[in-house]
């Protein structure tokens, strides 16, 4: 009796090696989607920074449009003005008329200072494009490599699926159909987690607790299958295996 409950477990223990290499390949295929969206997303976020600085771009280029029309117009009037001065007599009209030209002249320095910042700024975000452009290229052939990547990981998961479906199928057949069932139930109860566990001086390796000192003794015998009284997964004595 004991060479074959020691045989099951060992049966059960390989079982859930396969079944949690398949549970791992399989959250590795399905993240796979995901991890390639966020891939896209970077070149989204490159082309959003890019279509941004263009609309800067043609804002200062608008507003820098705006003020040499307004430096044009002073620059008329200022002609005109300067052409009057020839003709008055008046020294207030005079006067007044200088006033108006150096105000001209005043806001026109003004206006060519903000021009100068909008030429900066155009400057700035061309540099920001020309930079992003060339981040774009390289995470564009980055992500190929990358995609390449999960790509072959996918189908080598696929393939090595079957292999472990095979050896699952083949090991299951020297199995107690009884003690499976259990092994099933005890899985489906703990969420997908292991449902065979070592005991290790006595403490259970699923959930660290002290096994009573009679299961531990009677673990020992491995004449028949064993439930942690905490965890309820089934449990062997750890030198079992060795």
């Amino acid at each position: 009796m004991t060479n074959t409950i020691k045989k099951q477990i060992t049966i059960l223990v390989e079982l859930q090696k396969i079944e949690n290499e398949i549970n791992n390949i399989k959250l590795m295929i399905k993240s796979v989607p995901e991890k390639i969206d966020g891939l896209d997303k970077r070149f989204k976020t490159f082309e959003q920074t890019i279509a941004d600085e263009e609309l800067s771009i043609n804002e200062f280029k608008k507003k820098y449009r705006n003020n040499e029309i307004e430096t044009d117009l002073n620059l008329s009037k200022i002609k005109k003005n300067q052409e009057k001065l020839k003709f008055i007599k008046n020294n207030k009209e005079y006067q007044a008329l200088l006033n108006e030209i150096d105000q001209a002249n005043t806001k026109n320095f003004a206006i060519e200072d903000h021009m100068l910042n909008f030429l900066e700024s155009i400057d700035a975000a061309k540099q920001t494009i020309a930079k992003q452009k060339d981040e774009f290229l390289k995470c564009k052939e980055q992500t190929s490599k990358e995609k390449e990547v999960f790509k072959k990981k996918t189908e080598q998961g696929e393939k090595k699926l079957i292999q472990l479906d095979i050896g699952r199928n083949k090991i299951t057949k020297n199995l107690d159909p009884v003690l499976l069932k259990k092994f099933i139930l005890v899985k489906q109860q703990q969420y997908g987690k292991n449902a065979v566990v070592p005991v290790k001086d006595a403490v259970c390796q699923g959930c660290n607790m002290n096994i009573p000192p009679q299961l531990f003794n009677e673990l020992q015998k491995c004449d028949s299958l064993k439930f942690c009284p905490n965890c309820q997964k089934i449990i062997y004595w750890n030198n079992l295996l060795e």
